[in-house]
């Protein structure tokens, strides 16, 4: 059934395309993170190692586009940790706001056990306003399911130009609320919150779930290649879905991109 209706999405999504405006031209990039460890609104998705990430993406100037990333564990015991094929819809009301709707579709490993691997599909909603100096952003991922979990993001960042480089600075603050299995979580003991009635039991998340400080530095090598790196300190009070409150997290990638 989930095939299916990938299938018609993918299908619709390409009719949709090929049915704008001849002048709207298309654009594609291709390219790979490393990690130092893979996490997601507090969240460690990559067992605390580092991992690859390679995507891909296809967009075009009617607004919409479809992306595929995996997230690749390294080491001995490592591998294809999660695929996820994303579609989605951007926008443009005049020339500083902007809404977009993406639907992704996440495949995990089967031994796969934090909190966000039960959920297969979500769908995604955000705003953006672009200012003089800052741009301010408010998005909502709602997750599908029996135990469905819904997390709201707000973030403020800036930008900054020195010549071949852009500077990103931007900071974020999650809120979540979402049901979970307690052989989910990184806590399986003594937490007071747990509820009967379910294999396991099973745990309430609400609140603040990350705030974290990024900078964001993207520098562009030759026509099309681009170097992005991406420290960033994140904190997470949840100490169901993290071993550590707070961590260090980086990436550093190379991207290529070209429009036809």
């Amino acid at each position: 059934m989930i095939q299916r209706t990938l299938m018609s999405i993918v299908f619709l999504f390409f009719v949709s395309v090929c049915s704008a405006q001849e002048e709207e031209a298309w654009s594609a990039s291709a390219g790979v993170r490393y990690l130092n460890r893979y996490t997601s609104y507090g969240i460690d998705l990559s067992g605390d190692r580092p991992a690859l990430s390679p995507s891909i993406s296809l967009s075009h100037g009617s607004g919409f586009s479809a992306g595929l990333e995996g997230i690749m564990v390294t080491g001995a015991s490592g591998g294809l940790q999660r695929w996820s094929l994303g579609l989605g819809y951007e926008l443009s009301l005049g020339e500083s706001f902007t809404l977009s709707a993406e639907f992704n579709h996440f495949q995990y490993r089967s031994d796969t056990a934090h909190v966000l691997a039960g959920l297969s599909n979500a769908i995604s909603l955000s705003a953006d306003l672009d200012l003089d100096l800052v741009s301010l952003s408010a998005s909502v991922d709602r997750y599908l399911g029996d135990l469905g979990a819904t997390y709201f993001g707000f973030d403020v960042s800036g930008f900054i130009g020195i010549g071949d480089w852009t500077i990103v600075p931007l900071a974020q603050i999650t809120l979540v609320s979402q049901t979970v299995s307690v052989s989910r979580t990184k806590q399986q003991s003594g937490m007071s919150n747990v509820k009967k009635g379910s294999p396991g039991g099973t745990v309430t998340l609400t609140g603040v779930s990350s705030f974290s400080v990024h900078g964001v530095a993207i520098y562009s090598i030759a026509s099309g290649f681009s170097l992005v790196l991406h420290p960033a300190i994140v904190y997470s009070p949840k100490t169901e879905v993290t071993a550590r409150p707070t961590q260090f997290v980086w990436s550093a990638g190379i991207r290529y991109s070209f429009s036809f």
